[in-house]
């Protein structure tokens, strides 16, 4: 994963050590560092996390925590704002059929949104690592899992139909994803459905059915955990590799679902 040192700089309350003791230190300690690149004002480093440290350290936060850790570093906590709830906007509706499958679930729904472009800020964050910004309704996801490790999903909620349920898919449904490819499904997966069919595989990929486009307006954002086992097989059997595959498959706590959502 690739690692903005000024994002990082955003978790520690420190100043980093200039690089070459920042990888020196990484590499015989923590990581291999495969790549130094230098951006504008910002350094980037490409550093490799094996399965074994995948569940906290593919994220900005858990690479600070690593850092902060090697050099004796204050770390920032930085704030998590509690919601507030728009009691005039639809809830969302969730049921979880597979609980042994999906040990959290949350979606929240959120109207009055606009698929523009993203702030300078965001953008400048997802292209330092190697991210194309789409734009503010797509990147706010991508960021919250390259920073807090969790991934995060948003469906257009006016082609939701009904609710979310979070089960295991029936043999012979079939689902495009959001990059055309058409998938007749086997019944072993985990997906996310409405009530009319399957909207994503959970934790691997997005569906058309309820795709985010220009003429979005009210969106449903999902932060989740899904079984790390099935999802790895679910992504295998289809030969779906994504960020948030890679995450889910090996493992995530209950508790960064939380912090996503806020």
């Amino acid at each position: 994963m690739k690692y903005s040192l000024n994002w990082l700089q955003k978790h520690i309350d420190s100043p980093i050590p200039e690089t070459a003791s920042l990888v020196r230190e990484i590499t015989l300690r923590a990581f291999e560092v495969e790549e130094v690149e230098q951006k504008d004002d910002d350094t980037v480093l490409d550093v490799k996390v094996l399965p074994d440290r995948a569940h906290d350290a593919l994220c900005h936060r858990g690479m600070a925590r690593e850092v902060s850790s090697l050099f004796g570093l204050k770390r920032k906590e930085l704030p998590v704002a509690v919601p507030v709830v728009d009691t005039t906007v639809q809830p969302v509706r969730v049921a979880i059929d597979a609980p042994m499958l999906s040990t959290r679930y949350i979606g929240v729904r959120v109207d009055g949104v606009a698929p523009n472009a993203s702030p300078e800020w965001l953008a400048g964050h997802l292209t330092a690592v190697g991210q194309r910004s789409i734009n503010t309704l797509v990147d706010i996801t991508n960021f919250v899992m390259l920073d807090v490790g969790q991934p995060m999903h948003a469906f257009d909620a006016k082609k939701v139909v009904g609710g979310i349920t979070v089960r295991l898919a029936k043999a012979g449904e079939t689902m495009t994803t959001l990059d055309n490819k058409a998938l007749v499904l086997s019944g072993a997966e985990l997906v996310i459905a409405d009530d009319e069919g399957v909207l994503a595989l959970a934790g691997v990929k997005g569906g058309k059915k309820a795709e985010v486009d220009s003429t979005t307006t009210s969106i449903i954002l999902e932060s989740a955990n899904f079984d790390p086992t099935l999802t790895r097989k679910t992504s295998t059997l289809h030969g779906i590799k994504t960020d948030a595959s890679k995450r889910y498959e090996n493992g995530i706590s209950d508790k960064v679902a939380e912090e996503g959502i806020a």
